[in-house]
């Protein structure tokens, strides 16, 4: 009897550590959650100002630090915190927080190895560090591996691709050629464009490699597909540098576009390029632009 009395309060006496002990987690994960809260509804305060208001976003910053001393383990909390970092360190031109910022993600990521935007985070971090290297290198050839459609991995891939692209080794770069096709043929809205204007916007940064290796990309697609519009957009910007062999290809695919098109490819182009693509649409297809 004496025996089965101490069974039973041993199983009692465990049963009612482990309730402690989960009612004490709960409690500390309430708790955390609250503060991540707290600081996403600051977050909608100042993000409507531009630049964002100094006192919220630092108010975010230091709900999320709160969040992450009650469960320093959640990755949702480490992202959010190094999101804040960057923003901050970009409004007040102050990059002592990004070396955090970066800690904080690496945090996140061996809890959470496949998270998309955890990836495109810490490719925008290495780009405003200057960091071009091989774990930049290694991180696109990561976030294109686990994330390859997801939009924010696209656009920070395509704005880090297009602007180092010769620093890159040649599997990144063709990583990079592919993100770029992706995001010109992408469903989500605005997409397409976004990823036009950021290579666009980095002009500057084009060399001949990076121009034949992306044309070669582009007229090797279906262009009667999703995409065509987009893909004929960007080949016409290449097209006074494109060698002879590249601007026939670009000339045939762009014609069946350009038939097909409801708005007009052609309007900026210049006199001579116009020439030479309305030559490959027949009479009955040729746009107002062709009546030189």
């Amino acid at each position: 009897m004496d025996l089965r009395k101490t069974v039973f309060i041993t199983g009692i006496t465990i049963c009612t550590f482990v309730s402690l002990g989960v009612g004490w987690f709960s409690l500390r994960e309430g708790v955390a959650d609250a503060h991540a809260n707290e600081a996403l509804a600051l977050e909608k305060i100042w993000m409507k100002t531009s630049p964002p208001e100094a006192r919220e976003l630092r108010l975010s910053i230091e709900a999320t630090r709160r969040a992450i001393h009650y469960s320093p383990r959640n990755p949702e909390y480490r992202d959010q915190i190094a999101r804040y970092l960057i923003i901050s360190s970009l409004v007040n031109r102050d990059s002592s927080k990004l070396a955090e910022a970066q800690v904080h993600l690496l945090v996140s990521r061996k809890v959470r190895p496949f998270w998309g935007r955890n990836w495109a985070t810490y490719i925008n971090l290495k780009r405003l560090l200057n960091e071009i290297d091989r774990d930049l290198s290694d991180a696109i050839l990561e976030a294109t591996r686990v994330a390859p459609r997801e939009a924010v991995v696209i656009q920070a891939v395509v704005r880090v691709g297009v602007e180092h692209y010769r620093a890159f080794p040649e599997a990144t770069k063709n990583a990079i050629r592919q993100t770029i096709i992706r995001g010109l043929e992408s469903s989500v809205p605005g997409l397409p464009d976004r990823v036009y204007m950021s290579t666009m916007e980095n002009v500057q940064h084009w060399s001949l490699e990076f121009t034949r290796d992306t044309i070669d990309g582009l007229v090797a697609r279906d262009w009667t597909k999703r995409g065509g519009t987009m893909y004929a957009k960007l080949a016409l910007q290449w097209w006074l540098i494109a060698t002879p062999d590249h601007q026939r290809a670009i000339a045939i695919k762009a014609s069946d576009v350009i038939a097909n098109s409801k708005s007009s490819l052609l309007a900026d182009q210049p006199l001579s390029v116009r020439q030479h693509l309305c030559g490959y649409l027949p009479f009955n297809k040729r746009p107002s632009e062709c009546e030189l």
